[in-house]
């Protein structure tokens, strides 16, 4: 009776560890917080040169955080490949990733990189529920269909890293206004338009998807964050 019993608890927490698993591509995705819903979306393909020419499939998940009243406090586009091309010619990039009046970008740039690197916050031009489906098209869809509203005033940011085997893994970020990050250290050279705040959480993206990219284990951490009224 007893190792029915204990066969019936592993097999409920077996269930319940996979149930909690949640991968896009490679990555494995770790999320801050509670409250987190995903959603597939169709997937992408990209064609590659330099050795030999190809496409590499990427799945996409959207993840939506909202908050105990169901308020939307933060959606998540994730896109990442299954794990690079499986041969032994290497890719090579001709980054560009030059900043302009409406976005601050940060990455390598020049040709014949052997990976390539971009992240940026959006200046001085929080998006709006009226724009948001306008800026990034492929959440309108889902954002008509699941009824949400995400906050005028939003924080936009972006990562993506990409290394000479092919494997990626790109994220958009919207974060609702007033969000917090506890402990967040005096941040040097922001851009005008952009408070402090963003800009370090730009870089903890950044270095989150470039571990992951970069790790066996392809594990993706989402950078914290919270509150003031949590």
């Amino acid at each position: 009776m007893k190792s029915i019993f204990t066969a019936i608890v592993l097999s409920l927490i077996t269930s319940f560890c996979m149930a909690e698993a949640v991968s896009v591509g490679r990555a494995e995705i770790k999320l801050p917080g509670d409250n987190w819903q995903n959603f597939p979306i169709a997937e992408e393909v990209t064609p590659f040169g330099g050795d030999r020419a190809g496409q590499i499939k990427s799945e996409r998940k959207v993840f939506v955080k909202k908050s105990s009243s169901h308020a939307v406090e933060a959606i998540a586009l994730i896109s990442g490949s299954p794990g690079g091309l499986g041969t032994a010619g290497k890719l090579q990039y001709s980054p560009q990733c030059s900043s302009d009046k409406y976005w601050y970008r940060n990455g390598n740039q020049g040709f014949n990189r052997p990976f390539a690197e971009c992240w940026g916050v959006l200046k001085g031009r929080p998006i709006t529920q009226g724009n948001l489906g306008i800026a990034f098209p492929e959440l309108s869809p889902l954002l008509s269909q699941e009824n949400l509203q995400m906050p005028d005033g939003a924080n936009a940011l972006f990562s993506a890293y990409r290394n000479e085997n092919g494997t990626f893994l790109t994220v958009l970020m919207l974060i609702a206004p007033g969000f917090s990050l506890p402990n967040a250290p005096a941040v040097d050279s922001v851009p005008e338009g952009v408070e402090p705040k963003v800009m370090h959480y730009g870089r903890l993206l950044s270095a989150a998807v470039r571990a992951s990219v970069t790790s066996w284990s392809g594990q993706f951490a989402v950078p914290g964050f919270g509150f003031s009224d949590q």
